[in-house]
């Protein structure tokens, strides 16, 4: 018998859920995780603790149950076989219970085990037929994951054919990565040109794989290390039977493997392994963040299997994060989107990592006076997996005197509003709806590719929008017209492109306008099963039962309710609607229109006689996808008078040309 759940639990329970998918939401369809591997792995340990005790009502979706991020790109396709993720831990002891309870499940067979570098990158899977290179899909969400054969074309060390002894179907997978060389060069071209930096190379990764343009990620100079295999079919079953046999495969295949591999028996061996990579660490020309000890022979990876997520043949030992220290000259304020008050350190720039680290969240006021860290300290601060500089604490014992305590501001730094701190919490928010910081935010959110994804329309360009006083609510994006961006100093043709995007977005599905909104707590798996439950925004504000949707609790259906009760929202709400962006999810069966066009990508080219905008609507309405150059990926190039190159490049790569009057034959059909 297991205890029943209590209130408490429950809304823990799905407390966890939500901020795991929310950072699965980060890190797999945005790549850009906000907490480190280690805070991730807390919340995982503590959701899988509590589901063991309370096992009766996990459903299929919680987190411990599926492969990754659940925001899957348009562009996608299955995997013939799940990409699933590893198991991990930082404790050498956990490693030797892998062991243990590896033999045991196979009754005590002698084993040996193969250890290599984790790499820090990006996963691949490459499908080969009949040894020609036809597919590239990252890891997605593990069933399905997001095409990028273009941009994997252009990574010199992937093959594009296989010798003829290789299997008829068999997909190779690996890790896409920048080197640390590489990686400093893009940054510091991007300083001369004022763009932003990347956070890390695994960022810098994941961005330019996903880029529309290949030149781009062919500039970018990306590389790539195969170890793993998904599918093999073969009429005559000559399968690899080890690890070791098959990275041997790989490198008669021309495949780059890790530089160092170890086979090893005893958890002595495995742990001296581990150490001798740590040391090993700095000197690879890319990053890693651990070592990973998988099984060496396949027919005893069949008899352990796997769980929903991970194989039980194989686990990732982690490295602890790196540290530096440096001076906080100042804790300075920054205001979220929903008004909250966040304080983070201005610091002396420190290389940890490779990475240049010059600011840090410190959460809030309570943690800053928990770990007494002051303006003038010196503070240890850790990249916490590679990705989040975090401050450890205080170097106290270096103190001057000259430090000076933290006070939270007593008025908003971008409104000079009032503060509410509600009874019990620790955070600070702002109440005035009117802050500029917080609907830049909202603003930022809004347009993001994982909300109503408005290409072009990033964090520089809403800063001009709202200082300029163009954009006073969300809803006046959809009021802009060319002549607005062309005063913020953009050129005809990204603001005709600018306008495409948002023109575009007004046919997004339901959940991404639900997500979009920003209300408080509600992620994207809970915008999609809201969406799914109640099928408009219409029914959704007037829903009495909001509790009885999946993962959706007391604290979830307070947040939505408080939502539409704020005259502010329901404004909000009337004025997209009034500018035509859809609000319920029976939009085009209630227009009459069907989605012909769904899944298909188009080009558009040349002087056309109809107004840009409205042939992109049509397109938009019967579920097509608007691309701005011309890929493998197209479907049909629409060409005007005096085409330009995109004409001869749909021509080489054999993209369908329609002018505009058989386009409109189709439209008819």
């Amino acid at each position: 018998m297991h205890p029943p759940l209590s209130k408490n639990v429950t809304e823990e329970i799905q407390r966890l859920r939500s901020k795991i998918r929310y950072h699965n939401y980060l890190y797999f369809g945005k790549a850009a995780p906000e907490i480190s591997d280690r805070e991730y792995d807390i919340l995982y340990r503590q959701l899988c603790n509590l589901e063991a005790l309370y096992p009766q009502e996990i459903p299929q979706d919680s987190p411990t149950q599926s492969l990754g991020g659940d925001d899957a790109p348009a562009l996608q396709a299955r995997h013939l076989t799940p990409m699933q993720s590893l198991d991990n831990t930082y404790s050498e002891a956990e490693i030797l219970e892998f062991v243990k309870r590896s033999q045991k499940l196979l009754s005590g067979a002698p084993l040996s085990f193969v250890l290599e570098p984790k790499i820090d990158g990006v996963a691949i899977s490459l499908l080969y037929r009949s040894g020609h290179l036809v597919r590239a899909l990252t890891r997605g969400d593990g069933i399905t994951g997001e095409d990028v054969t273009q941009n994997a074309l252009t990574i010199r060390r992937i093959p594009r054919r296989l010798p003829s002894f290789c299997p008829e179907v068999v997909e190779i997978r690996g890790e896409v990565f920048l080197p640390r060389k590489v990686f400093s060069e893009l940054n510091a071209r991007r300083v001369k040109r004022g763009k932003p930096l990347f956070a890390n190379p695994r960022n810098a990764a994941a961005g330019s794989l996903k880029q529309l343009d290949t030149k781009v990620a062919a500039a970018r100079k990306l590389d790539a290390i195969f170890y793993g295999l998904g599918i093999w079919k073969d009429e005559n079953n000559c399968q690899p039977e080890t690890d070791k046999e098959f990275l041997e495969l790989l490198k008669i295949w021309q495949f780059s493997l890790p530089p160092y591999i170890w086979k090893v028996k005893s958890p002595a061996e495995i742990f001296s392994a581990i150490h001798e990579l740590e040391k090993l660490r700095h000197s690879l020309s890319f990053e890693i963040d651990g070592a990973v000890i998988k099984v060496n022979d396949f027919r005893q990876r069949d008899k352990l299997g796997s769980t929903t997520k991970a194989p039980r043949w194989a686990i990732a030992f982690k490295y602890e994060s790196e540290r530096a220290e440096s001076l906080l000259k100042k804790i300075s304020v920054q205001v979220g989107r929903t008004g909250v008050l966040t304080p983070v350190a201005e610091l002396e720039p420190v290389s940890i990592g490779g990475c240049m680290v010059s600011r840090a969240t410190l959460h809030n006021e309570g943690v800053i006076k928990r770990k007494d860290i002051r303006e003038g300290d010196y503070v240890v601060i850790e990249k916490a997996g590679s990705i989040i500089p975090a401050i450890v604490g205080a170097r106290k014992d270096l103190r001057s005197g000259q430090e000076q305590p933290f006070h939270m501001t007593e008025r908003c730094p971008a409104c000079r509003g009032e503060l509410y701190q509600p009874p019990g919490q620790v955070l600070v928010r702002c109440i005035n709806p009117q802050c500029p910081a917080q609907l830049q935010r909202r603003l930022e959110h809004f347009a993001s590719r994982g909300a109503m994804d408005i290409g072009g329309l990033g964090k520089i360009l809403i800063t001009k929008m709202v200082k300029s006083g163009l954009t006073r609510k969300i809803s006046d994006i959809y009021a802009l017209k060319k002549s607005d961006f062309l005063l913020l100093g953009t050129g005809e043709k990204r603001a005709e492109t600018l306008l495409c995007s948002i023109l575009e977005s007004k046919m997004r599905p339901l959940w991404r306008l639900i997500f979009a909104l920003g209300i408080l707590n509600v992620g994207t798996t809970c915008a999609r099963a809201l969406a799914f439950r109640y099928g408009s925004v219409a029914r959704l504000r007037e829903a009495k039962d909001l509790e009885s949707v999946e993962d959706i609790g007391t604290v979830v259906a307070s947040s939505i309710r408080q939502f539409f009760s704020d005259a502010e929202s329901l404004c909000l709400l009337y004025e997209l609607e009034k500018h035509g962006v859809q609000t319920a999810a029976s939009f085009d069966s209630a227009q009459g229109i069907d989605r012909p066009l769904a899944g298909q990508t188009w080009v558009l080219t040349g002087s056309l006689s109809s107004p840009r905008k409205e042939i992109i609507y049509q397109i938009c309405m019967r579920g097509g996808y608007i691309a701005e150059s011309v890929s493998g990926k197209a479907t049909y190039l629409l060409a005007g008078k005096n085409p330009g190159s995109k004409y001869g490049k749909a021509r080489r790569l054999r993209i369908p040309i329609l002018d505009e009057e058989e386009f409109q034959r189709m439209l008819k059909k």
